[in-house]
């Protein structure tokens, strides 16, 4: 059975062990690379030289990383090299890798205090690296040693920590609480799920969820999968872990150590019989990372993967634009009082795209206007004439109540002034209607008939 997020870390972690060997003054019981020496006098009474003077250039923990080594020139890398190196030397190395250790361990706490969590995971680990007091020869060596956990720092440093509560411990339906143990809802930008160096679980900014569009793909579900559960390692497992990511996408179910969710939705399901009921979702199709173990489930045997990663279904931009202008005119609420010979008439247009946009309005035009001689047909008013413009019946004179009621003139353009309309305006003083409705692209109809309403009722009580 899978089990829920509980929460945080729940496995000591590189990063806290090495924090907690500075803590207690204790040399690194992490073993280094067999071409690598190690220095075990530290802290025997040796004189310390005199203070060098600071250094001024951003220190490893500050750069930026790609793959494993920093993005800086080889000119400049080769600089960091020599001092990682002088750190390592006898007597002097001594007072330099110590002073580093403290500043770097100063570092972490004050982001942690800040609650940058991730931002202080390189100050940390460097603060470990050089309490290790190893001889680095060569810049793929610094890499080597350091590619896990700098690789996990830059996955989730620009990621908001996350930490799903299941109902039994929050109440309710459960929750995913942020850093400041508010509840976070809705979906983001990124999704990320870990478990080499203990459990991690970071999303990205908000933005538009995808989980309600097919079209990106089959749903994907994540959680976490303990071994107390039932399963075990075959063979000697990839990493020091009781945790696995359980990925489920249909009827199956997929391992891994880590899980790019990509675009993720922070679900809940809350009618699941039992737990987990809080689910990081999204959609997509699975790309699968490289087999690093096995595990046996109740006799069944099941890959585990590095990384799995959720990657949505693209569509040609064109088709998505495209869709996006045609459903711009289609999710208009008159689109309910529209017929079904309206709505493929705008569709087509629209389908037509952003270029013909005019064409699109006069059908939607045309659309209210016909809509709207309908509703009023339902509530008793009857057509009296109709007039044409360009050639088409644009204009409706609707009454109600015969030769004592009332008409009003409903069309879709004004009438222009002309000497005839003038001459009967001053000889009979109104025109052949009492009230004008105009219609365009942007009418609403059931304002339209909120009108029609108050003017029957004005009529009635003159």
């Amino acid at each position: 059975m899978a089990e829920p997020y509980e929460g945080g870390t729940t496995e000591t972690s590189y990063l806290d062990r090495i924090l907690q060997q500075i803590q207690k003054n204790q040399p690194s019981s992490l073993t280094p690379p067999s071409d690598m020496s190690t220095r075990t006098d530290i802290g025997t009474g040796l004189l310390a030289p005199k203070e060098q003077p600071k250094e001024s250039k951003p220190w490893l923990s500050d750069l930026m990383w790609e793959g494993t080594l920093p993005k800086i020139s080889p000119e400049e890398l080769e600089y960091r090299i020599s001092e990682l190196r002088a750190d390592m030397t006898p007597v002097e190395g001594q007072y330099r890798s110590g002073k580093r250790s403290v500043q770097e361990s100063a570092k972490a706490e004050g982001l942690l205090s800040q609650g940058k969590y991730w931002e202080a995971m390189p100050h940390g680990i460097w603060a470990g690296v050089e309490a290790l007091d190893t001889a680095l020869s060569a810049p793929w060596l610094l890499g080597g040693i350091l590619s896990t956990p700098l690789d996990l720092a830059r996955m989730f440093k620009n990621l908001k920590s996350v930490r799903p509560v299941p109902k039994k411990v929050y109440g309710g339906e459960g929750a995913y609480l942020g850093p400041d143990k508010k509840e976070l809802t809705g979906s983001f930008t990124e999704g990320r799920v870990n478990v080499e160096d203990g459990i991690k679980f970071g999303v990205g900014k908000p933005t538009a969820s995808i989980i309600d569009d097919k079209s990106a793909g089959n749903k994907v579900k994540v959680n976490l999968f303990k071994q107390r559960a039932g399963w075990k390692w075959v063979g000697k497992p990839p990493v020091d872990t009781p945790t696995i990511i359980s990925v489920e996408q249909g009827n199956k179910h997929y391992y891994t150590l880590d899980s790019d969710i990509g675009n993720v939705d922070l679900t809940k399901y809350p009618n699941q019989p039992s737990e987990p009921r809080l689910r990081p979702s999204s959609r997509g199709d699975l790309k699968f990372g490289e087999e690093v173990g096995k595990i046996n489930i109740r006799g069944k045997l099941h890959p585990v993967y590095d990384t799995i990663e959720v990657v949505p279904r693209k569509i040609n931009p064109s088709k998505a634009n495209e869709s996006a202008f045609i459903n711009k005119f289609l999710n208009n609420p008159n689109a309910a009082f529209w017929n079904k010979t309206e709505l493929d008439k705008i569709k087509t247009e629209a389908g037509y795209g952003a270029e013909y946009v005019q064409d699109t309005f006069r059908a939607v035009r045309k659309a209210n206007l016909k809509a709207t001689i309908r509703e009023m047909k339902k509530d008793g008013w009857e057509v009296s004439h109709t007039s044409k413009h360009n050639g088409k019946v644009s204009s409706y004179y609707m009454n109600k109540g015969g030769f004592d009621g009332t008409t009003i003139r409903v069309s879709d353009h004004e009438l222009p002034e002309t000497a005839e309309r003038m001459h009967n305006r001053q000889t009979f003083g109104k025109p052949d209607w009492d009230e004008e409705i105009i219609i365009n692209s942007k009418s609403s109809i059931e304002e339209i008939k909120t009108v029609i309403k108050d003017h029957l009722e004005w009529f009635n009580d003159v």
